[in-house]
């Protein structure tokens, strides 16, 4: 009977200290956080009012209850913004917080999250965005799709878990104005000059009309192709704030210049060009 007794002893005493066992919370209890990451992603286009989402991810140890709160670089923060770790199909945990707000005017601006009681904080995240034609900036500190990087492929599939914002998010009006847009009357003369300064002027070799060079960078691509082809879509988009629709054909352009460079993991890329008419 003893002997039995001190097998039963010894045999739960290993249970317990199996590995695995006692990694996961008790339920009712906040999970431990490992990381925080965050991602401010404009939407793209050249017309304000439009989107952007901001979204606070935390890998945690276990299910349960996080609080996060997002600061700026102006001074400003969010209340708790609360979403629950959900587990993955690795075996993972991971607590999505998003939410969408508006441009209206120029940003910019730097962000943070922090999971409330942790100490946990993910890095600022520089976030630009200009109303009108000019370059607009679209930066993240986990790429443009709008998911953390998953640390297995499994990983990827994201869950997420929506609160609402309290007072204080969101982005605090800038004072700066979009540039005026230029005129279409007059035409250039025989002679070569225009009998006004708001017609674009000639376009170099050949009669077509062209206009000034329009430059947009798309930051934070998961590729080269994809910050490519998403660079073109926004130098087209500007194009048309200014010029007839027609002008936007990447192929009747003069002047172009379309590259990428990597920055980290991501793809920072680049359209420069004249808008011509057809």
């Amino acid at each position: 009977m003893r002997s039995l007794l001190m097998l039963f002893t010894f045999g739960v005493a290993a249970a317990a200290s199996a590995p695995g066992l006692a990694s996961a919370p008790r339920a009712g209890t906040a999970p431990d956080v490992d990381r925080v990451q965050l991602a401010v992603v404009d939407s793209g286009g050249a017309s304000c009012p439009r989107d952007a989402v901001l979204t606070a991810w935390a890998h945690t140890n276990g299910p349960g209850e996080v609080r996060f709160v997002i600061h700026n670089s102006g001074g400003g923060k969010t209340g708790e913004l609360k979403a629950d770790a959900v587990a993955g199909a690795a075996g993972t945990y991971l607590a999505t917080y998003r939410h969408t707000f508006k441009i209206t005017t120029d940003v910019d601006l730097r962000y943070m999250a922090e999971v409330s009681g942790t100490g946990k904080t993910s890095n600022w995240v520089p976030f630009k965005a200009t109303c009108g034609p000019q370059a607009r900036a679209t930066t993240s500190a986990t790429g443009a799709s709008g998911q953390p990087p998953a640390r297995t492929a499994t990983e990827s599939r994201a869950r997420e878990s929506t609160g609402k914002p309290t007072a204080g998010g969101g982005t605090p009006p800038a004072s700066s104005k979009p540039p005026a847009k230029p005129a279409s009357d007059s035409k250039p003369n025989s002679q070569g000059e225009s009998s006004g300064s708001s017609k674009p002027n000639s376009g170099g070799d050949d009669a077509r009309q062209c206009g000034r060079k329009i430059t947009v960078t798309r930051y934070a691509a998961l590729n080269r192709e994809a910050g490519k082809a998403t660079a073109l879509v926004t130098w087209m988009a500007a194009v048309v704030q200014d010029y007839p629709d027609s002008w936007k054909d990447w192929n009747n352009a003069s002047d172009r210049d379309l590259g990428c460079k990597r920055a980290g993991a991501l793809w920072t890329c680049s359209a420069s060009a004249r808008p011509c008419e057809p």
